[in-house]
């Protein structure tokens, strides 16, 4: 797992992107649904209120597979280098 600063480092990286590149981000690092979707509520800044309650989670789990998969976005990162 990254640590807390990664972890915000990346929140902020992930939003600077185009939505296109974002999309074809998810196709490259094989994100199931579940995965694509978070990702593109939390870039699209829907309220994490919001997301939950669609999505049928708990904040903290929501926290959890974000953090999940802004690792899996760095793990690839770090491999393209």
């Amino acid at each position: 797992m990254i640590d807390k600063n990664t972890y915000l480092q990346l929140k902020k990286e992930i939003r600077c992107y185009p939505c296109n590149h974002v999309l074809d981000l998810c196709d490259s690092m094989k994100l199931n649904e579940y995965e694509k979707q978070l990702l593109m509520n939390f870039y699209n800044k829907e309220k994490v209120v919001h997301t939950c309650m669609d999505m049928g989670m708990t904040s903290m789990t929501y926290t959890k597979h974000l953090k999940e998969i802004l690792t899996k976005f760095y793990n690839y990162k770090n491999t393209l280098k």
